[in-house]
């Protein structure tokens, strides 16, 4: 059975994560153990798919050995003429084409959909609709990108794009009481919802957030300049200018970190004593970010 504790681990041994970066810090890993997801869902209905796993692994078996033979084909075809290889090359297309086909049959005969709250799917380790087509991102991203983030007490933070709230409660438990959380939504449902997700969270804990509605793809000036500025959204277009939220940000020692989805980047630009570093790490996708600056 899933429990946050699955959480925990998924963050702890995720492949693709460790290769950006390992390990997991222990403090994030801590920080997401106080964080329960299923109190940062509503209940709303997920439609979600069923199989009988004897199927499945027929189904994988079927392609595996599919894929083998393809392989050897392919070997075969060394060292001959460029007719006979177009010929094979039909063959085996053919072949892959029929088998995707069965599978795509098989699927829809053995699988059973149902419609299930999503708080039930909370301890999986994937993005979850919330609403107004928007995700609780995946659990182990989140973590990712707040050990990126190299989050530590005390430090002014803004958040841009405050979904449920479930990101923003990771950042707080991580920048302590004496840390300053900015969180800006452009959606007023989702900010209302972020609002009485982290109230109930910290149920009277002493914790400095500030609840914003407004075009977070421009920053927030007022509370500037931040420590950390991240993205919970990815800009779509090549036009995104980060420099607007560079230019909020501590050139001593801060970071912005912010996914693209036009090339599924994932990018970070730290400043040390006024020296820039960028770096991007590739195999992200996020909701696309709203705002004049998207």
């Amino acid at each position: 059975m899933y429990t946050n504790e699955s959480l925990v681990e998924a963050a702890a041994t995720m492949p693709q994560w460790l290769s950006i970066k390992s390990p997991r810090d222990p403090v994030v890993l801590e920080a997401l153990r106080r964080v329960n997801r299923a109190n940062f869902l509503d209940g709303r209905l997920e439609t979600f798919g069923l199989g009988n796993p004897d199927i499945m692994n027929t189904i994988t078996d079927t392609r595996a050995a599919v894929i083998k033979e393809i392989k050897e084909k392919q070997s075969e075809q060394t060292g001959k003429d460029q007719q006979e290889n177009n010929s094979d090359t039909v063959e085996i297309e053919q072949k892959v084409y029929d088998l995707l086909t069965e599978c795509a049959w098989r699927l829809g005969e053995n699988i059973l959909f149902a419609e299930i709250p999503n708080k039930y799917l909370a301890y999986n380790d994937t993005a979850i609709l919330i609403g107004d087509g928007q995700t609780c991102s995946q659990p182990s991203l989140v973590a990712l990108m707040d050990d990126l983030l190299e989050l530590k007490p005390g430090y002014n933070v803004l958040e841009i794009g405050s979904g449920c709230g479930y990101h923003a409660a990771l950042t707080a438990e991580l920048i302590g009481e004496k840390g300053r959380l900015t969180t800006i939504e452009i959606n007023p449902n989702l900010a209302k919802m972020t609002r009485s997700n982290l109230e109930k969270h910290f149920k009277g804990r002493a914790k400095k957030i500030e609840f914003v509605v407004g075009d977070g793809s421009i920053g927030y000036l007022p509370n500037s300049p931040y420590d950390r500025i991240y993205l919970t959204a990815a800009p779509k277009n090549p036009t995104f200018n980060p420099q607007i939220l560079i230019d909020q940000l501590n050139k001593d020692n801060g970071i912005l970190l912010f996914p693209t989805e036009y090339d599924h980047n994932l990018n970070l630009i730290r400043f040390s004593n006024g020296k820039e570093e960028r770096k991007s790490f590739y195999g992200v996708s996020f909701v696309d970010l709203k705002g004049d600056n998207s």
